[in-house]
């Protein structure tokens, strides 16, 4: 067995090892930039239509909704969940040292995302999906804080 041993007293290496730690201690930062990581990507699959999230595009709206919204209930717009774009516009962004968290302020949100009474239409990613948006920014995060 080989074992290496690096010891220094000098106060400069010392400071700029600190330094470094502080940085990397500094997670508010860190969770700040996951929730907007986590936000675009909801975003990005609003602009799909689920395509994102379940890779193909969610179902289609049925040919009376479509109707409903050409006759003056919501704006009329023909996108899947952006009627009033409530749901795509209305989340808290919340962050702080210890945690992040995307939270949608429109109550029905779960039954889109869950497929309660209306028809399943993922507007979250998985876990495999926020960990992808996750990981380069926490490699990120590491790398400025050694520098």
């Amino acid at each position: 067995m080989v074992a290496v041993r690096i010891t220094t007293n000098t106060k400069s290496f010392q400071n700029r090892m600190g330094q470094r730690f502080r940085r990397l201690k500094r997670t508010d930062i860190f969770h700040k930039k996951v929730v907007i990581g986590w936000f675009a990507w909801v975003q990005e699959n609003f602009n799909e239509e689920g395509a994102k999230a379940e890779g193909s595009k969610w179902k289609a709206l049925a040919s009376s909704t479509v109707a409903r919204r050409r006759t003056g209930r919501g704006r009329g717009n023909p996108m899947i969940l952006q009627d009033s774009g409530d749901l795509r516009k209305k989340w808290d962004l919340i962050s702080n040292k210890s945690f992040g968290r995307l939270k949608s302020k429109v109550s029905y949100s779960g039954d889109h995302q869950n497929g309660i009474g209306v028809s399943k239409r993922t507007i979250l990613p998985n876990e495999q999906q926020a960990l992808d948006v996750v990981r380069p920014i926490l490699k990120s995060h590491v790398k400025k804080a050694i520098r």
